[in-house]
């Protein structure tokens, strides 16, 4: 599951990391072209917070 935290509430996922990255890149270049459409404005920065990246192993035998 992937998320941009600018954009709160907006998550999603895929498969496998690589699919849900591009997934999550094409929502932020739609709502960018939406902005622009409708000459809204970009949201302002925002601080990032604490984040981590982990990886799971998960024993699949069962």
């Amino acid at each position: 599951m992937v998320s941009a935290p600018a954009l709160p509430g907006w998550v999603t996922q895929g498969e496998i990391k690589e699919e849900a990255l591009e997934m999550i890149k094409d929502a932020i270049r739609g709502y960018i072209a939406s902005l622009r459409k409708h000459g809204d404005p970009f949201p302002s920065g925002h601080e990032a917070g604490e984040f981590a990246l982990v990886d799971v192993e998960v024993d699949t035998s069962a």
